[in-house]
């Protein structure tokens, strides 16, 4: 299995939420998990909580330093 990193580069995690959003729902059936890395800690968590309850994907915004390990 291979994995994607796509960056998103012009978006603003307030003003640009709702289409962040839409992208994020344009690609449900083939995501597993949402990296949430823009934007001040409390907009990125509003972000990650919009995406895990109206979406049902598992979202994450990771702290600086944070490691993460993919299952590919």
């Amino acid at each position: 299995m291979r994995s994607n990193i796509e960056a998103i580069y012009g978006y603003s995690g307030h003003k640009d939420r709702d289409h962040l959003l839409e992208f994020v729902d344009g690609m449900q059936a083939s995501v597993k998990k949402i990296f949430v890395v823009m934007g001040e800690p409390r907009a990125s968590m509003y972000l990650v909580q919009k995406i895990r309850d109206n979406m049902g994907l598992d979202a994450y915004a990771p702290e600086q330093d944070d490691s993460v390990t993919l299952d590919c």
